[in-house]
């Protein structure tokens, strides 16, 4: 049962998300979008596809069905009544347009455009060769609303076909789907297959509705207790899993937490591990923030002018407001810091002095991605620097690698040993890869001529993506390029663009910078295909990762930590296009063997 309705067994397995699935939904359905979902799973033949709330390339139609030989139609639903439209005994209660109805017609059609787009050429042969028109079709199904009253509502239009609620009671598919029961159309399985592609839920979305599990280990270090510790990993071993779970449980206690990174983007995805643990809680409990924006938004409090440059002065011009002032309403219970390799010892002193006397800080690192070059012998020694004696004994380690497969996992190790990055854990146990995949894994690293980089990367894009499709799964919001630069970045999205593939991404141009709108807009759960600079997508992971090494690196990183930090950002497939020389030999050795 779902909603007092009885879902049909028919066509079992055909309903993307599954039903489990979509009684978990964060967001559910409405009446509407669920009744009609109902109707097509119990009434259309078996070999139509239903996908509700698709994730399409940035938008996300109601419902889309598919049947691989005739095509698709998507539907907009709405649960409003007749009255909401200005409309009585069949005449506008307006002398305009009923510019609702427009935009209804207008929404439904611009998400026909969306899929017709995304396939070059399905869309050609549509212009060309009118008998193709109908491959995509549209519909409005008006949940309140008659169909006869709402056929006289949108003026008997011919299309979008208009649907009212009585009709899904008279059980007639062939009013809700033209053609449902035909045998032969004119959709082309490639076509079909790459409709599916962009159809399916990304991996993502599935497990936002699963609950994480810790492991025993992980478990252990996520029980609050006051007082500050440390812990620390490699990639993949699920320190930021930890986080979200203390950061939980904390809150569901009634305590005060800061969650804290380095960069901008990373806290996103800490909220969301954090929406999946078992804990109730209101979100009010927890802050999160990234170091540089929590000193903004203190100094903001406080009523304290920015300094210039900001970067250089901030921290000391935040010690010397908080020594004169009393700040116990700004003070934490708890505060979590992530990638703690990123951050100076005078950050972490000052945070502390933002403790009640409950005094828990909890504080995670893995050296391997010391990507800005910190000096980081304050971490092994906290329990003596400049005689505060806070962190005790031992580093407590989580040594089981969870999240990168073993394949690419023993090519990060390879790497890091060749490049004499410190290794901060060595990993004694086996790889225990936590996944949904049969599949093994694609890994490739192919030495480039850096100036024809966006052919190599419409290329790895390419075979991901058909990987994808042949295994019927993985959406392109699954996939994540790193780019070393915004120049290439911007360059990057242009291209995907043209191609009509829309990217949620972290460059800005200088104008933008102030205010990081596309920053704090991007994450996993955004229907795009992902771009990201390797520093702006440090602590997050993906399924498939796409990563280019530059000829030249100019910047003052760690590029060897930078290239080993994006390395282990992949949970399935890695694709490295390299252009430096320092890494040509280390890939012919992986290519020979």
């Amino acid at each position: 049962m779902l909603g007092g309705i009885r879902i049909s067994n028919e066509g079992k397995g055909r309903i993307y998300p599954s039903w489990d699935e979509i009684k978990n939904l964060h967001d559910p359905l409405t009446d509407g979008e669920e009744t009609l979902a109902l109707f097509l799973d119990k009434n259309l033949p078996n070999e139509w596809k239903i996908f509700v709330q698709p994730h399409l390339n940035g938008s996300r139609p109601d419902i889309v069905v598919l049947n691989p030989k005739l095509g698709a139609m998507v539907y907009e639903v709405k649960d409003y009544k007749l009255s909401t439209y200005n409309w009585k005994k069949g005449k506008s209660t307006k002398h305009d347009e009923n510019e609702t109805v427009k935009q209804h017609i207008n929404q439904v059609e611009h998400y026909k455009e969306k899929l017709i787009q995304l396939i070059p050429n399905m869309a050609e042969m549509i212009d060309y060769d009118e008998s193709f028109f109908g491959i995509i079709r549209t519909g409005i199904y008006l949940h309140k609303i008659t169909g006869n009253d709402a056929r006289l509502l949108f003026g008997n239009i011919k299309y979008p076909t208009i649907i009212g609620f009585d009709e899904l009671i008279d059980e007639d598919i062939d009013t809700i789907v033209p053609r449902a029961h035909n045998k032969y159309g004119s959709l082309r399985q490639e076509w079909a297959d790459e409709l599916e592609f962009w159809l399916n839920p990304p991996f993502h979305f599935k497990e936002q509705i699963k609950l994480i599990e810790l492991t025993s280990d992980q478990k252990k270090y996520a029980k609050p207790k006051p007082g500050h510790r440390r812990l620390r990993g490699v990639a993949g071993s699920g320190k930021t899993l930890v986080i979200a779970y203390k950061a939980a449980q904390l809150a569901s206690e009634g305590k005060k937490v800061l969650v804290i990174t380095f960069n901008l983007t990373l806290w996103h995805f800490i909220r969301d591990m954090i929406a999946r643990t078992p804990y109730n809680f209101e979100w009010a409990n927890i802050t999160f923030n990234y170091f540089h924006g929590f000193c903004k938004d203190m100094l903001n409090e406080l009523n304290i002018p920015k300094p210039y440059p900001f970067l250089e002065n901030v921290v000391s011009t935040l010690e010397g407001a908080i020594s004169n002032v009393a700040i116990d309403e700004y003070k934490y219970d708890a505060i979590l810091i992530d990638e703690g390799q990123d951050y100076e010892w005078i950050w972490y002193d000052l945070l502390s002095k933002f403790l009640t006397d409950r005094n828990e800080l909890f504080f995670v690192c893995d050296k391997k991605q010391n990507i800005y070059n910190r000096e980081l012998s304050w971490i092994d020694n906290m329990g003596e620097f400049k005689g505060k004696v806070q962190f005790k004994g031992v580093w407590p380690e989580l040594k089981t690698v969870y999240r990168i497969p073993k394949k690419i996992g023993d090519i990060t190790n390879k790497f890091s040993d060749e490049f004499g990055l410190e290794h901060s854990i060595e990993v004694s146990e086996d790889y225990q890869q936590i996944t949904l995949f049969e599949k093994p894994p694609i890994f490739r690293w192919d030495n480039i001529k850096i100036n024809n980089w966006s052919a190599h990367l419409m290329e790895a894009y390419d075979l991901i993506k058909n990987q994808q499709m042949n295994f019927k799964e993985g959406h392109a919001s699954d996939i994540v390029v790193l780019l070393p630069s915004r120049k290439m970045g911007m360059a990057a999205v242009n291209i995907f663009n043209k191609e009509n593939i829309q990217v949620n991404h972290v460059f800005e141009y200088e104008e933008q910078v102030k205010y990081h709108n596309h920053k704090k807009a991007f994450w996993l759960g955004d229907s795009r295909l992902k771009m990201s600079t390797i520093h702006s997508f440090k602590g997050w992971e993906a399924l498939h990762v796409i990563m280019l090494i530059p000829k030249n690196w100019n910047g003052d990183e760690n590029l060897d930590s930078l290239v080993y930090t994006a390395m282990t950002r992949s949970r399935k497939n890695l694709i490295v296009l390299n252009g430096n020389e320092r890494y040509w030999e280390f890939g012919e050795t992986l290519n020979n063997k």
